[in-house]
């Protein structure tokens, strides 16, 4: 079988501009290359988290920059994974899930200086060829040494591309927002558009409207939840975010939802009772003898009267965030799957495939995490205390029997 030619161009990507596109075009053009992958790193090991803007962010910017080259893909594999980005890692995770692809490293020359000084060296040169962009104004002597160097420590498979001097970084693109520079012709303009509108790298970034509320939202649950907890609920909302970036649906309704998903679950439990009977919420007998799993209705109802949400589909996605529901919409179901994989978790079976489906296939996930969830529950000893609407939610995507 022939392999399938991938170029894998790694970064923070914060913001992706047209170097990063021009050195990807070549390597496709140069060395015949089927596609190119772009991973925006998750913790990078290099970098400054708060330096780094919002993941979400930064895959918009990437899906906006690629969108109509029919040979560039992004993934956010690095992004969820729930670990440091070290380039050997997702090189090994490449190679594990498509052994059919034939992995192409690309670098720029300043990275190729380094690359002994980053984990695991020898595990990179094995699995990729390193394709190294060459500007004309580098030293090709000093070049030359550290990929001769390179070859008789590792064996490494080391090629060029040739590319125009581009002078252009993530840095300057940041820096010259900042002081209200243009930055046209340095991004595409859905990029640069899409910067001016979510207003980042900016002095006063984050005072969009939509960012003000956010920001007077999380203040608010920073005091109502435990710390935990409100880190979860960070990564559900920015999980939320990512999935409907992949399943086209709107990324602030999603991260809305996300954000308030969990708003009610420190309400000590008497207290979720109280609110419950005094506005008429109904409640089921598993529910009353358990009222921590209250937590999905009284939020939904709390994000309505307290944090002031008149979309049904969010109220309606914090409902059934926890049991699920039949015939659940886009929003219910990426709200569900993203409280189940937020990167902070790490103990449910089977996590590492159902992130990868997630993003593939919503439905298919959601069969996964209703299987699983089932299973836990009729081993746990409180087997009796399953929610009947988590059983038919089960029955009606996978049409199983939970004994």
């Amino acid at each position: 079988m022939k392999k399938v030619r991938i170029g894998i161009i790694g970064g923070t990507f914060d913001p992706i501009h047209i170097g990063h596109l021009i050195i990807a075009q070549n390597a496709v053009t140069q060395y015949h290359l089927d596609q190119i992958l772009f991973i925006p790193t998750g913790h990078s090991p290099h970098k400054d988290d708060k330096e780094i803007e919002q993941s979400a962010h930064r895959l918009e910017m990437i899906r906006l920059s690629i969108k109509n080259n029919p040979d560039f893909y992004f993934s956010a594999m690095e992004i969820n994974a729930a670990r440091t980005s070290y380039t050997y890692l997702t090189l090994q995770e490449l190679h594990r899930t498509y052994p059919d692809w034939e992995l192409y490293f690309i670098m720029g020359a300043d990275s190729l200086d380094y690359l002994d000084k980053w984990m695991e060296p020898a595990e990179i040169c094995r699995l990729a060829t390193l394709l190294v962009a060459i500007r004309d104004d580098l030293d090709m002597n000093r070049i030359k040494n550290k990929a001769a160097e390179l070859k008789r420590l590792y064996e490494a498979d080391i090629r060029p591309i040739i590319t125009p001097n581009v002078s252009v970084s993530s840095h300057n693109i940041r820096e010259r927002v900042a002081k209200g520079e243009p930055i046209r012709y340095l991004v595409t303009p859905e990029v640069e558009e899409y910067i001016a509108h979510q207003c980042l790298y900016q002095e006063d970034e984050g005072q969009t409207p939509m960012n003000e509320r956010f920001n007077k939202i999380k203040k608010a649950l920073k005091k109502e939840l435990d710390k935990d907890r409100y880190e979860h609920t960070l990564g559900v909302m920015y999980t939320s975010a990512c999935l409907a970036m992949a399943n086209d649906y709107d990324m602030e309704k999603a991260q809305l939802a996300g954000l308030l998903h969990d708003c009610a679950k420190c309400i000590p439990n008497e207290k979720k009772l109280k609110i419950c009977a005094k506005n008429n919420i109904p409640i089921t007998q598993v529910e009353k003898d358990n009222p921590f799993l209250l937590h999905a209705k009284v939020g939904a109802f709390l994000a309505r009267v307290l944090y002031e949400v008149e979309d049904e589909e969010i109220l309606h996605a914090i409902s059934v965030h926890t049991t699920g529901a039949p015939a659940m919409n886009t929003l219910d179901k990426i709200v569900f799957i993203a409280d189940y994989i937020e990167p902070k978790r790490d103990k449910a079976a089977n996590l590492k495939e159902i992130r990868k489906t997630a993003f593939e296939d919503l439905d298919e996930a959601l069969k996964m995490i209703l299987s699983d969830t089932i299973h836990y529950l009729n081993g746990s000893k409180n087997d009796k205390n399953i929610d009947p609407m988590t059983i038919e939610t089960y029955h009606y995507y996978t049409g199983g029997s939970h004994e």
